[in-house]
């Protein structure tokens, strides 16, 4: 029984194309380990099922002998990335000129090892790519265009590319994206100078969060009541027009909720403080944008309610400086941009998080 198993599994190997002497090698191991079986009192039965299918060992022996070959040529390119990197920098920069922007090539070096680091997982690959493909889609449009706003929007893909790989329901992954969606129609409408009443597209975001209310009839309710309120404040505005009362139309969806008990005013540590903060900033953004017409940039106000969260109940320093990193991140990169025209630097303001997470991990748990 020893020979015919140890005859059928030099037979697999031969036809998975082993060299003589690796198969000669594999042989010896699995004769050995019969041998011993049989001192240990064990059937022949009980050895080869215990050893396994001879098509299968030879199956997983060569799976397992091409992804080692994989992994030591992928490590060879990963290795001269960056020799190749700089040659192509020094080519692009003496023969054509182009020393700017052809410093993104060192982009190859990072994006390589990812590549060459994936495994089944593609869409975990695609994520960590994604910061990379971002940030040369927002190089090349600023500097080859001078388009650095509101390009900076392509950032997005980020966050939107994790969600979309996360979430498996159709409305969870649409309730995520929606504030998304919101900012990026926002500047775009902005660019065209409608950056009010463009503001109202940011109603989308409970108006896509009230779609996951359990009782549909609740649901139809609350949608009603936000596109009749968005449909008076337009009315209002542009008839009379009195922009700076026609805001008032929006107590609707806020009576609504009320009326269904949505808003529990109970002192629960910093809910009550925060649905105050939300309340304050509100006032302070439509006075503000009204009385100085800063719409455009104000907006930034409002990343203090996350803030403001995320400082309350966080537990950690580390992990509380980790969490404010890309409110940081963002309002640094849209003051710098937007107020100081900084565009083509701005964008550095993001690495901040990285570097966070990189300074903090395993300081704290």
């Amino acid at each position: 029984m020893k020979k015919e198993y140890l005859a059928k599994l030099k037979q697999k190997l031969e036809e998975k194309d082993f060299d003589k002497s690796e198969i000669n090698d594999i042989i010896d191991d699995y004769d050995r380990m019969y041998d011993d079986a049989l001192l240990k009192g064990m059937e022949d039965a009980d050895i080869m099922n215990f050893l396994g299918d001879p098509d299968r060992i030879a199956f997983d022996l060569c799976d397992g002998k091409i992804r080692k070959q994989n992994r030591k040529n992928n490590g060879k390119i990963v290795a001269i990335m960056p020799f190749v990197s700089l040659i192509l920098f020094f080519i692009m920069g003496y023969a054509f000129h182009l020393w700017h922007p052809g410093w993104l090539v060192f982009l190859l070096i990072p994006v390589t090892a990812i590549i060459a680091g994936a495994r089944k997982d593609k869409n975990g690959t695609l994520i960590a790519l994604m910061p990379f493909i971002a940030t040369a889609i927002y190089l090349g449009f600023g500097f080859g265009m001078n388009l650095w706003h509101p390009t900076w929007l392509i950032f997005f893909l980020i966050p939107v590319t994790a969600i979309c790989s996360g979430q498996t329901r159709l409305l969870g992954k649409l309730t995520a994206l929606t504030p998304f969606i919101a900012v990026t129609a926002f500047f775009i409408l902005g660019e065209y100078g409608y950056y009010h009443p463009g503001w109202l597209v940011f109603f989308l975001i409970p108006m896509v969060g009230v779609l996951n209310e359990k009782h549909v009839w609740k649901a139809v309710i609350y949608e009603a009541s936000f596109v009749i309120a968005i449909a008076l404040y337009l009315a209002i505005g542009y008839l009379n027009p009195i922009w700076a009362q026609a805001w008032l139309v929006f107590l609707l969806p806020v009576i609504v909720s009320l009326l269904f008990g949505e808003y529990n005013f109970q002192i629960d540590g910093m809910s009550v403080g925060i649905r105050i903060l939300t309340i304050v900033l509100i006032v302070i953004y439509v006075l503000f944008g009204f009385l100085f017409q800063t719409w455009s940039y104000l907006w930034l106000i409002f990343l203090l309610i996350p803030v403001a969260a995320i400082i309350g109940n966080g537990k950690g320093m580390q992990k509380k400086l980790v969490a404010l990193s890309p409110f940081v991140a963002t309002v640094a990169f849209f003051l710098l941009g937007y107020l100081g025209g900084y565009w083509q630097y701005s964008w550095m303001a993001f690495l901040l998080i990285p570097m966070t997470a990189i300074l903090t991990k395993g300081k704290e748990e």
